[in-house]
């Protein structure tokens, strides 16, 4: 059957829809109404479901009940980064909505074959992920607060202002335990979940935020097919850096990734490598042999996130065979 490539530009209030194959544009609104009336126009063209490529920028909030509908019409859709799309077309001028769409069309026409169509994120991963979401937020609120009390107590004359900040830092420190609390019946309450979250910190130096944002990021282990793939996300798969015989650099990881998570998987390599007998002496090691503590902090990150991958689609928990070694 013929495909019929649309290109979506989502925003707040509007979606720009362009038909790639007619040439056609038109704007609705971003709620179901616009969604179905979107889908009428389409059919009104001599567009079938089943002949739908739908491709639209992945903008949080703003194209999950999109990418609901989709799923509830049975539209094949592709859900992409911005990234991707910006460096696929090349040298560009000019931007509005309308050309947006058109370039996400032209995208998804040329790029179909090689990419996979999306699937909409589980329902608890999205809870998990709100509630990972106000956690990081209140974290970063206390470490703030802490800062002040810290200032606070060095100067005098202000003893109101000093009980104040530690009466809220108190308060945000009841919230941040009753939300982890809150995660953690979430967790249990899901049966995927909670068995991820058991064979994921079986792993010595895993704990508990590392598993829960690993679950939450690629969709109960949805999104990714293995574990390289998961590394060049989060930035920390090297790539070779050379051309011809004048650029000979360094293998070196590329810096356009989720920051956070690699944040989160640098403490996990950093536990690791002071409870982990095997990943403590394979860190001594590496630096005896004059390794760069980065360099071999971030072969621990791989090791981790492979063991992590490996457990989980094994489906069962980590064994630490050096453990039972003659």
């Amino acid at each position: 059957m013929k495909k019929n490539f649309i290109g979506i530009d989502v925003s707040k209030l509007k979606l720009d829809v362009y038909l790639h194959n007619k040439l056609e544009h038109k704007i609705f609104a971003n709620h179901e109404e616009g969604y179905q009336k979107m889908i009428t126009w389409l059919k009104s063209l001599k567009v079938s479901v089943k002949s739908m490529a739908v491709c639209f920028e992945h903008t949080g909030i703003y194209s999950e009940d999109l990418a609901t509908f989709l799923t509830q019409k049975k539209v094949c859709f592709y859900m992409e980064s911005s990234l991707n799309i910006k460096y696929s077309i090349g040298l560009s001028r000019g931007k509005s909505d309308k050309i947006d769409s058109k370039r996400i069309a032209a995208y998804i026409a040329m790029y179909h074959e090689q990419l996979t169509p999306s699937i909409i994120t589980d329902n608890n991963v999205s809870k998990l992920r709100k509630l990972l979401s106000l956690r990081s937020f209140l974290e970063k609120e206390i470490v703030a607060l802490k800062n002040r009390i810290k200032n606070s107590i060095k100067e005098s004359g202000i003893e109101f202002v000093l009980k104040l900040e530690r009466d809220m830092l108190e308060s945000k420190n009841k919230y941040l335990k009753e939300l982890e609390s809150e995660i953690k019946k979430l967790i249990k309450s899901d049966v995927d979940m909670n068995k991820m979250d058991q064979l994921i910190q079986s792993i010595k130096g895993v704990g508990p935020m590392t598993s829960w944002n690993f679950i939450a990021t690629t969709n109960k282990f949805n999104y990714f097919e293995n574990a390289r793939q998961f590394a060049c996300y989060i930035g920390v798969a090297p790539f070779e850096k050379s051309s011809g015989s004048s650029i000979k650099g360094k293998t070196q990881t590329d810096r356009r990734s989720n920051r956070k998570l690699n944040a989160i998987i640098t403490m996990a390599a950093r536990s690791a490598a002071l409870y982990n007998p095997e990943i403590k002496e394979y860190m001594d090691r590496k630096l005896k042999e004059g390794k760069h503590y980065n360099c071999v902090l971030n072969a621990i990150k791989n090791k981790l996130i492979a063991r992590i991958f490996a457990v989980v689609q094994r489906q069962s928990p980590y064994v630490d065979l050096k453990k039972y070694a003659a």
